[in-house]
């Protein structure tokens, strides 16, 4: 069977992932969470407390209050924020938002502000409320609706035959590279999208003689510079020097060579003549195979793309630090367009090679770029007349931007 993250392709895909058999039937597997942003501030809030105190263990919040749960309060509030995006995921599939499948599943990630103390009474008021929905507009949903809770425990399919199974925590290698690289390809995705819109602009004045030298070939310099800086520093940000949170493609590589992971294997599977390459070199340095020499060959294989980052990206670093960070003018800085368009490639090309070993598929960033930032027609401004001479004749570069008008709060009734 193949599991594609039709998310990761394609951002706001639906449903998240489809699974495809051996017969080519294919299950659509929507993922959601069900939570308030009010917990997910309350949880950020908590994680910075602990990474700033000295303290080993991090207590209450003595502003913090909470007005607790009465009752059964906490078993109905569980039940009805859980229902609540089951409800909208499935006014989304009914809608005809989803891709096509033999069948739909939804998984729902129950991460509630209210806590789970016991499942069974949860799960029967969320049933409840959902026969009550099906009833009264007969609503065609998702094949199996499944629930992972908080306690470790996969409620299978709720609203069929449910069967609750444990959950045993998954600790992977992997999660921590995947995390990161995330965060890198889409910083590369925006990287690959300033080049694209300021190719597509200097095309058009290379090609129109009337756009070039003074005056109007003005504001083809300017983008260049502002092209110049902010890609710079982009490429800067992914391949210099880094702090701990800082999303930086050099901090992945030192990552893996920290600590090499179960990378050997597919080294061995997606680039096999540079596994063998590895593998001889430290054959013929040590004259027999080490111990674990897989860690070894991936630590050789990474070192060399950091070198190659590193490298390429020297030129571009160094501009974006004496020029930009720090106008240092007696510094001899001598960066060309094609030194930026180096190091640009092999952040993507690194990019791309990682996502290949970490999620084990194949990106084209480029593509993904383009479909999720360019839409239909994006060009054709460059078809338009910009302004008139009365516009242009007022002083547009001295005023000030329309600021928008406050917005009004509602009054609300005091009783």
């Amino acid at each position: 069977m193949r599991l594609e993250h039709l998310g990761l392709i394609q951002s706001g895909a639906s449903p998240d992932f489809q699974l495809t058999f051996a017969n080519g039937q294919t299950v659509g597997i929507e993922v959601t969470e069900a939570s308030t942003s009010e917990l997910h501030q309350q949880f950020i809030a908590n994680e910075e407390r602990w990474r700033n105190s000295d303290a080993k263990v991090v207590g209450e919040d003595p502003s913090a209050t909470s007005p607790g749960w009465a009752g059964d309060s906490h078993v109905r509030e569980w039940a009805s924020l859980v229902f609540q995006f089951i409800q909208r995921k499935t006014q989304k599939l009914n809608k005809g938002n989803f891709q096509r499948s033999a069948h739909q599943d939804l998984v729902v990630y129950a991460g509630t502000p209210a806590p789970l103390m016991e499942l069974k009474p949860a799960l029967t008021a969320l049933l409840g409320l959902m026969s009550n929905v099906k009833m009264s507009q007969g609503i065609i949903g998702f094949r199996h609706i499944s629930i992972i809770t908080t306690t470790n425990e996969l409620v299978f399919d709720s609203t069929g035959e449910c069967a609750v199974l444990p959950m045993t925590p998954v600790d992977s290698p992997l999660y921590d590279l995947a995390w990161l690289l995330r965060d890198i390809r889409a910083e590369v995705i925006g990287l690959l999208f300033n080049r694209y819109i300021f190719r597509a602009l200097q095309e058009i004045v290379r090609r129109n003689p009337r756009l070039q030298s003074s005056p109007r070939g003005r504001f083809s310099d300017w983008t260049q510079t502002i092209y110049a800086t902010a890609n710079a520093v982009a490429v800067r940000r992914l391949a210099s020097d880094y702090d701990i949170d800082d999303v930086n493609l050099l901090k992945l590589l030192d990552n893996i060579i920290r600590e090499p992971k179960p990378l050997w294997t597919r080294f061995e599977r997606f680039f096999p003549e540079d596994a063998a390459s590895s593998k001889a070199a430290l054959a013929s340095e040590s004259g027999e195979m080490p111990d674990n020499w897989q860690f070894a060959g991936v630590r050789r294989l990474v070192g060399q793309d950091r070198a190659s980052l590193i490298n390429a990206a020297k030129k571009a670093n160094k501009f974006a630090t004496k020029r930009v960070a720090h106008n240092n003018p007696s510094a001899q800085v001598h960066t060309r367009f094609r030194d930026l368009d180096q190091a640009i490639d092999i952040v993507k090309n690194l990019t791309e090679k990682y996502l290949l070993l970490i999620y084990e598929e194949r990106h084209d960033l480029v593509q993904e770029m383009v479909t999720r930032k360019l839409p239909n027609g994006w060009d054709a401004i460059f078809l338009e007349p910009w302004a008139t001479p009365d516009t242009l004749a007022e002083k547009l570069g001295e005023m000030e931007p329309p600021m928008s008008p406050p917005s009004k709060k509602p009054k609300t009734e005091r009783h």
